[in-house]
């Protein structure tokens, strides 16, 4: 047992073994399935030159051709910064969702790649608070599926043809993907002191494998995932924020995001999300009109998309995560294996509802042919995507360990 190594599951809480690293097999915890290590070994110099590459074919996309439409012999060429500027104007929350998620928060991430891993800085708690931030919120894979289903709608209506800049955007996205799965930030906060580690520590958790960390004084800190010893101080050696043996006021918090969460979700069905004009009538639709009218062109896959990611997963999020804490409320017995896998599946998709947003934002500043056709974006776009976050809000305020704490 001397070459094992131990930690603790941050799901289920318990002290568990992990076997020397071998390539292509993947750790995961006994008692309730998460993974625990990945199956790949972790190469910093090629991470950070991948995150290199990346932002150079930013530097490219952002101002080349990304496609051109035409519509009764009218023309039209566009990038991506015509987003900016078509949305600037009125829409300055929208522009401003759109600017975090899918540029700022994605180069941020890979600028601290390049940073850490070709220059060899060791990166302060500042520096990794932000990282982790930058990497939860980046929404990059989210955004290309909307530019995908959007093409889909606009190849009904007009022509298309694309230029070099689309595909380079897909390059840029797909290292952008893989960066953000390779670097995550666990291993950037083990740049900045690795505490897991220690003999001492290490020495603790395998006396007391088996048993769970809040039964033998050991805290597993939510923000940075050090592993330490309980203190009078509730700090965490690493990251130096509240750190207790749960996420404080975890089910208060919860439920305050879940309340606002419903209470946006029904103005964000009922108002138009997309405003569609064509020789001088304007349309406006909701989420559903939107899903009708796909089906009546016959665009099914776009519409099922859209259904999926529009009704079907915001509406789970906030069912699944109501059922969370009614079962660790009130229910003395639960199935903790079947929750927590419903917990990760909510934290997994909870993403994946801006597809719509994304789509709007793409179709708005790709269809501006003045006179004929234009689409604007409608008052329940930024109110749906406020329902988006809140509800990952709501997901990562509940601490799963709570689920595990049930006799």
């Amino acid at each position: 047992m001397q070459d094992f190594s131990y930690t603790i599951c941050k799901s289920c809480d318990h002290i568990i073994a992990l076997p020397p690293f071998v390539k292509g097999v993947k750790c995961v915890c006994p008692h309730c399935g998460t993974t625990l290590r990945s199956a790949y070994d972790f190469n910093m110099q090629l991470c950070a030159s991948s995150a290199l590459s990346a932002i150079v074919l930013f530097l490219l996309v952002i101002f080349e051709p990304f496609l051109s439409l035409s519509v009764f012999g009218i023309n039209r060429i566009i990038s991506l910064s015509d987003i900016f500027f078509v949305l600037k104007g009125n829409w300055t929350l929208l522009l401003s969702i759109f600017l975090f998620f899918t540029f700022i928060f994605p180069i941020v991430m890979l600028s601290l790649q390049v940073i850490v891993g070709l220059f060899k800085y060791k990166p302060s708690v500042i520096v990794a608070i932000i990282y982790s931030i930058a990497h939860k919120y980046c929404f990059i894979d989210v955004f290309i599926l909307g530019v995908l289903v959007s093409l889909v709608k606009l190849v009904a209506l007009v022509d298309v043809v694309f230029y070099y800049g689309f595909y380079l955007m897909f390059l840029f996205s797909f290292i952008s993907i893989w960066c953000s799965i390779y670097f995550k930030p666990s291993l950037f906060w083990s740049l900045v002191e690795n505490y897991n580690n220690e003999p001492s520590l290490q020495e603790y958790l395998k006396s007391n494998l088996g048993k769970r960390a809040i039964d033998v004084g050991l805290v597993y800190c939510h923000h940075c995932e050090c592993i330490h010893h309980a203190n009078t101080l509730e700090q965490c050696p690493r990251c130096h924020r509240h750190s207790n043996f749960r996420i404080k006021s975890s089910i208060e918090s919860t439920c305050a995001f879940l309340i606002a969460a419903i209470i946006l979700f029904i103005p964000s069905n009922i108002y138009p999300i997309m405003i569609t004009g064509y020789l001088g009538n304007d349309i406006g639709s909701n989420i559903i009109d939107g899903v009708i009218s796909l089906i009546e062109f016959k665009s099914y896959f776009v519409a099922i998309v859209i259904l999926i990611a529009s009704i079907f997963i915001p509406t789970f999020k906030i069912i699944s995560m109501v059922i969370l804490v009614l079962y660790i409320r009130y229910k003395d017995k639960v199935d903790k294996k079947r929750l927590s896998n419903l917990y990760r599946t909510v934290e997994f998709i909870g993403k994946w509802s801006m597809i719509d947003v994304f789509v709007v934002i793409f179709m708005t500043s790709a269809v501006t042919f003045t006179g004929l056709l234009t689409v604007q974006p409608g008052v329940a776009i930024v109110v749906f995507s406020l329902v988006v976050l809140v509800t990952m809000f709501a997901a990562h305020s509940f601490d799963e360990r709570l689920i595990w704490d049930k006799k």
